[in-house]
């Protein structure tokens, strides 16, 4: 649904879904592509949400892990770009 929607009622919209099949989720704008202040309701059935907070306690990277690692030079970095 394009934003312009929002000048009609900026307090809520309808969409109507016929489906063959029995709807069993529903994500809106998963990609998380537009300015939502309240992610907790994008999601039927509803699902937790991390905070920031929660998603930088539960990250395990080893910082020296990677410090041996071979760095790209800027022509791999191109040929990955364009393979893609």
């Amino acid at each position: 649904m394009p934003a312009e929607i929002w000048r009609r009622n900026s307090k809520k919209t309808s969409k109507l879904l016929i489906r063959d099949k029995e709807i069993t989720a529903i994500a809106v704008d998963a990609k998380w592509e537009t300015a939502d202040v309240n992610v907790n309701n994008n999601y039927w059935p509803a699902r937790p949400i991390k905070s920031r907070f929660e998603l930088y306690k539960d990250k395990k990277d080893d910082m020296m892990r990677d410090y041996n690692k071979k760095l790209k030079s800027l022509d791999e970095e191109d040929k990955e770009s364009t393979d893609s």
